[in-house]
Formats: structure tokens, C-alpha cells, sequence
């Protein structure tokens, strides 16, 4: 009777997740917000990522919001929004919001924000130096995340990160390298061309980072993955 019922609850908790369902939530980010999509709140929301919960950084997204068009508030001020919401930040991140915001004023982000429809390994790589070249860090896991936010179903990178690697035996932590890096995209999208699945890249990976996270009680247990629509950059005032 004992082990019926614990198979019973096993089965009851078992993620239940669907490609389907998440192909929804990702359409749910994409109409999330009536303004263009800002790779500038993109990428801040990406790089608050890191450390942080789901919900934790959809409520700092939606107190970033106003920056879009406004500009970021003084770093005192940024550093007491952010202590508001109990969220894990350094001083490096700061920066990183910073030196976002200045590669726009000087133009430079522009073009990246023109071309992102056409992304490839060089524009990932040259907007990661951009960053860096205003005082900011921003790695290959932020730059993907900010390009995964702007268009799932175009996003031609994976957002690698613990739960990734976690679920394809490479350790419970992030890659710590470019090469490591590279080398779990290219597993991730050989994952995918395998499945057969006629489902865009960045929705598969959604997918499976969704349910490994459900497994391991990340998040809740669910047919849906938990959503991402606090942090859609179309969602910001109008300038």
C-alpha cells in the first residue's frame, strides 16, 4: 500500500510539461508589452539574471522599465531598486547596466538592435566586446539570454546555464570557458536537430530547460513553464 501510494504521488508531481504549451508561453512574451523591443532593457534584463529567481528579475525588469526612455537613475538610487527586491547584485553589475546604457547614447547599439534579426556568432561576439569596451560584462550566457528575449523563435544561441548542464551530465554549473561554452550550445542544438521536432531552437531549449528545472523543483510542476512575461523588453513606457 505504502509504495502504491508513493508511485501515486511520484505520478501526480511528474512534470507534465508540452512543447506545445511552451511554444504559448513564448508567443506570451512576444505580445507582452505594445513598444518596439529594446535590445538596451534586453540585455539589462539579461545581465540581472544570473542568481536570481524567475520572479525576483521580472519584478526588477518592471522596475527598470521607466529607464528605457527615461535613462537609469543615479547608481545610489539603482542600488536601493535593486535592495528592494532582495536581489543578489555587485558592484560589476551596476557597471554592466551602465555601460549598456552608453553604448546606446553613443549610437553604437543601434545598429546591433537593427541587425539582431539576422544574429550570428559575430554579432554575439561583438556585442559582448561592446559591452566590455564601456566598462560592462557581459558574457556569451548574457548576450543569448538578451537575444532568446527579443525573439524566441528566431534566437539562433543557447542560454547555457546550470540547469542545462546539470541535465546533460556536464556538472552543476555553468560553463567556465568560451570553449566549454560553445561546446554545450553545439550539444544543445545537436539535442535538438535530433529530436525530430519541428519546433524553433530557442523554443526547444525553453523546453528543456523548463522541464529540468520542474525535475529538480526550480520550479513549480506544471504543463506550462513558468512565465517569462515580466521580462519581455516591449513592456516600457512610451518615450
Amino acid at each position: 500500500m505504502a509504495t502504491a501510494t508513493a508511485q501515486a504521488t511520484t505520478q501526480a508531481t511528474a512534470p507534465t510539461l508540452t512543447l506545445a504549451n511552451t511554444m504559448a508561453t513564448a508567443h506570451e512574451l512576444m505580445h507582452t508589452g505594445n513598444q518596439p523591443s529594446s535590445l538596451l532593457f534586453a540585455l539589462w534584463i539579461a545581465a540581472c539574471s544570473p542568481n536570481q529567481r524567475l520572479y525576483t528579475n521580472g519584478l526588477i525588469a518592471r522596475s527598470l522599465a521607466p529607464s528605457v526612455t527615461a535613462g537609469l537613475p543615479d547608481r545610489e538610487t539603482l542600488v536601493s531598486l535593486l535592495r528592494a527586491h532582495k536581489a543578489f547584485f555587485t558592484g560589476r553589475l551596476l557597471d554592466t547596466l551602465f555601460a549598456c546604457q552608453a553604448a546606446e547614447r553613443d549610437v553604437t547599439l543601434v545598429w546591433f538592435q537593427a541587425t539582431h534579426p539576422t544574429l550570428d556568432a559575430a554579432w554575439r561576439d561583438d556585442l559582448c566586446s561592446l559591452v566590455h569596451a564601456h566598462g560592462g560584462s557581459a558574457g556569451m550566457k548574457v548576450i543569448s539570454f538578451a537575444a532568446l528575449l527579443l525573439d524566441p523563435f528566431a534566437c539562433p544561441f543557447a542560454v547555457v546555464d546550470r540547469h542545462h548542464c546539470a541535465r546533460l551530465g556536464l556538472g552543476r554549473q555553468a560553463p567556465g570557458s568560451v570553449g566549454s561554452y560553445l561546446a554545450t550550445e553545439h550539444a544543445m542544438r545537436s539535442e535538438w536537430l535530433a529530436s525530430g521536432e519541428r519546433v524553433p531552437f530557442g523554443v526547444y531549449q525553453w523546453y528543456r530547460w523548463s522541464l529540468a528545472r520542474q525535475i529538480s523543483g526550480a520550479e513549480p510542476v506544471s504543463a506550462t513553464p513558468e512565465s517569462h512575461r515580466l521580462l519581455s523588453p516591449r513592456w516600457y513606457p512610451a518615450a
